[in-house]
């Protein structure tokens, strides 16, 4: 057989051959190729900025002049110094323990009654028709209100600061629990009667998963509601916490110890949002919002 011979193509000027040579050019006068940090630096020294933009301005704006009365506004390094000597103290550490253990104990029940009064409404509509009107009346009431009632069923000290603490976070657990049962997606029930799970297995398998992230959400605010109506206990009712620490540095006029103590409540709170937050991710590692963290 003879060969048949095949021109070759010739590449016009305005052919394919040059529109991808003018796309690519394109592309790279877009789209830069270079270094860049990855993206976990990337936010950490964002946030390292932001934090020492913060502590500068702390440090030198009341250095200026600008803010009076100058004494109300000490520079943020003798906050610093009086936040040490605070932590030096037995005192401190003292009524640090007493407020954790109402925080903690607080968010605990709050859990518990939460988390059984939330399956109830949420699993049986007329139960949630009867009673969601008066609970949302009573979610409106602010737990600050409650301290009178408080002081006159009790008295006032570790118990009276757990009950408003726990009282406080449960109304945020409760709801979390109410709309995270009855937003569950039918087709996940379709499939429990499909493949006949039991009353066991279904909240095993489709309720108690469908759940968790609603109680991450309700534990991450739960906890700071939880301390900030421990420390306003203290406050207004007394008795050993953090509030009435700050109370009697105010009563003393000590200014630059009162913001240090704002200052390591503020840390705690972050600190207990951070073990929060670490045990979310540990739980609900399937979860795709955490995977979508971690990309």
């Amino acid at each position: 057989m003879n060969a048949v011979a095949v021109p070759a193509r010739e590449k016009a000027p305005g052919g394919a051959g040059a529109g991808t040579g003018a796309g690519a050019r394109g592309r790279g006068r877009g789209h830069r190729v270079g270094w860049r940090l990855p993206e976990p630096l990337t936010r950490t020294a964002w946030r390292g900025a932001g934090i020492g933009l913060a502590l500068a301005t702390l440090e030198i704006l009341p250095r200026t002049g600008l803010l009076k009365p100058t004494a109300s506004y000490p520079p943020l390094s003798n906050v610093l110094d009086r936040a040490v000597q605070l932590l030096a103290t037995s005192d401190f550490w003292r009524v640090f323990g007493q407020t954790m253990i109402s925080v903690v104990v607080g968010v605990a029940a709050a859990f518990v009654v939460g988390v059984i009064l939330g399956l109830a409404v949420g699993t049986w509509r007329p139960v949630y028709r009867a009673a969601i009107t008066t609970l949302d009346f009573l979610r409106g009431i602010p737990p600050v209100a409650l301290i009178p009632v408080i002081v006159l069923l009790m008295p006032v000290g570790l118990g009276s600061q757990t009950l408003l603490a726990a009282y406080s976070s449960q109304w945020v657990v409760f709801f979390q629990v109410v709309y995270g049962r009855r937003s569950i997606n039918p087709t996940l029930w379709d499939t429990a009667r499909v493949m006949h799970l039991g009353r066991w297995e279904r909240f095993r398998y489709v309720i108690w998963p469908s759940l968790l992230p609603s109680l991450a959400t309700g534990a991450r605010i739960g906890v700071s509601v939880s301390l900030a109506l421990a420390i306003t206990a203290g406050l207004v009712m007394g008795g050993p916490s953090l509030g009435q620490q700050l109370n009697i540095l105010r009563g003393a006029n000590d200014i630059p110890g009162s913001y240090a103590l704002i200052f390591i409540i503020g840390l705690i709170g972050l600190a207990l949002n951070s073990i929060v937050v670490g045990v979310e991710r540990r739980v609900l590692n399937w979860h795709v919002s955490i995977r979508r963290e971690g990309e």
